[in-house]
């Protein structure tokens, strides 16, 4: 089967970036066939940039006062759930990282549902570090955190471990930038376990667009990968389109 890609480029109506020659959704004139560097530039370095500051605030605000409780009483499901749903509970980085390291003692889990809890890069890392010590967990959620481009980089790191089982990582909406795209990219070039990558609305641009396009023609396992709502472009594209041939 080949792999199912989904694109759908991020736009920006309030502001002009410098992205140009875009065709609006009723334009019906000719694609061209080809493309110059011109025609399709990365977002510039200030819509990046508040772009990532606005996934950070949203996604780690920290609530006042973890409840406790609340803490308790996920930490006790996840030591002993086969499915695991821990969605939106407001967990924020200290409880998120008391709660994940009932995966290291689970050897029965197989999905995780940890998205909207605020998490943050440091404590996707103290996740990944549990999760070097099971060897069952296939599906994570982790969409609606502040992931990063540090926690992209520790994922990375837990994809190329061999005790690692994850066939689906859902990262929509979490913060990703280039650096951590080009890392997941360099871990799944080597990973042959995981077949689902959800990307949506990150804040990957051509660089990483290429690093992932370099990744699929070396990986023969990833069946399905979201990209949309990331400033791939054209030259973007054009590079995974490439890519996507030998995978």
């Amino acid at each position: 089967a080949g792999l199912f890609y989904a694109l759908n480029q991020k736009k920006d109506t309030k502001k002009k970036t410098s992205r140009r020659n875009e065709e609006s959704a009723e334009d019906d004139s000719p694609v061209p066939d080809t493309f110059s560097a011109d025609d399709f530039k990365p977002a510039s370095d200030d819509v990046r940039e508040q772009l990532m500051r606005q996934f950070q605030d949203t996604a780690t605000k920290e609530v006042e006062k973890v409840d406790r409780s609340v803490v308790n009483r996920c930490t006790s499901m996840l030591r002993t759930a086969v499915e695991a749903d821990l969605s939106g509970k407001g967990l924020g980085e200290e409880g998120s990282c008391v709660v994940v390291e009932a995966l290291a003692f689970n050897n029965q889990c197989l999905r995780c549902d940890l998205s909207m809890n605020g998490m943050t890069g440091k404590a996707v890392a103290h996740l990944c570090e549990a999760l070097e010590s099971n060897g069952t967990l296939v599906e994570l959620d982790l969409s609606g955190n502040g992931v990063g481009d540090e926690g992209a980089a520790a994922l990375g790191a837990l994809l190329q471990s061999s005790t690692c089982a994850l066939t689906t990582i859902s990262l929509s909406n979490a913060g990703i930038g280039d650096d951590g795209a080009k890392a997941l990219a360099e871990a799944l070039a080597k990973n042959e376990t995981l077949t689902h990558i959800d990307l949506d609305n990150n804040a990957i641009d051509y660089d990483g667009s290429v690093a992932i396009a370099n990744m699929l023609a070396n990986n023969s396992t990833l069946a399905e990968l979201d990209l949309s709502g990331n400033y791939v472009g054209a030259l973007g594209a054009t590079a995974l389109a490439q890519g996507m041939k030998t995978n």
